[in-house]
């Protein structure tokens, strides 16, 4: 891959973009309703531009769609549901989707995307620990993306 340059730059939208790029995917949505991949990339979009509602709303969503195909966006999808409910409040919420997170990884564990993505084992369990010994969540698992 000689001569090609590559640029990355993560927070160059306009508001114009995300909400053209929002309006995309909730349009592909509709025409794929169960599409793990719109949820996550709907959710995250709305996460990143701190619309939390909407982004719970799709990450609620999310929970219909156990994704043999899509094993990283699922883990990640119920990881951050279940920080969102962390987060108000609802610990029983929280440690029932974080419950389901580690049963659907230990089904996909040996998935290729998985396994690249090393530090989703160590966050489920971090997570499952600090909410059974009340200890403070100040972290958020950053997608390898």
């Amino acid at each position: 891959m000689k001569d090609i340059e590559i640029h990355h730059k993560p927070n160059s939208f306009s508001q114009e973009k995300i909400e053209k790029y929002i309006s995309q995917m909730e349009y592909w949505l509709e025409k794929e309703k169960n599409n793990t991949r719109y949820l996550w990339f709907l959710w995250y979009s709305f996460y990143k531009f701190k619309n939390i509602d909407n982004a719970k709303k799709y990450l609620e969503l999310s929970l219909n769609t156990f994704s043999d195909f899509y094993p990283v966006e699922t883990l990640n999808s119920w990881m951050m549901l279940s920080y969102i409910y962390y987060l108000e409040w609802d610990k029983l919420k929280s440690l029932y989707i974080i419950d389901l997170t580690i049963n659907f990884y230990n089904k996909v564990k040996n998935d290729f995307e998985v396994k690249v993505n090393f530090r989703i084992e160590k966050t489920i369990y971090k997570i499952k620990e600090y909410l059974l010994n009340d200890k403070e969540i100040n972290f958020v698992y950053e997608f390898m993306y």
